[in-house]
């Protein structure tokens, strides 16, 4: 993992995604993905699900 980088953003750049697409997939907007990676909200149970 990259200093300081959320777990949710390493899966996700990890498998070439990107917030939005991520955002898709949650069926949610890009907005709450930014805020779980950037430590604003609680995250996910297990983001190498994705």
């Amino acid at each position: 993992m990259v200093h300081g980088e959320h777990p949710l953003a390493e899966a996700r750049e990890e498998r070439g995604l990107g917030q939005k697409a991520v955002a898709a997939i949650m069926d949610v907007s890009v907005a709450p993905v930014s805020r779980i990676e950037h430590g604003e909200v609680g995250s996910l149970d297990s983001p190498r699900s994705l």
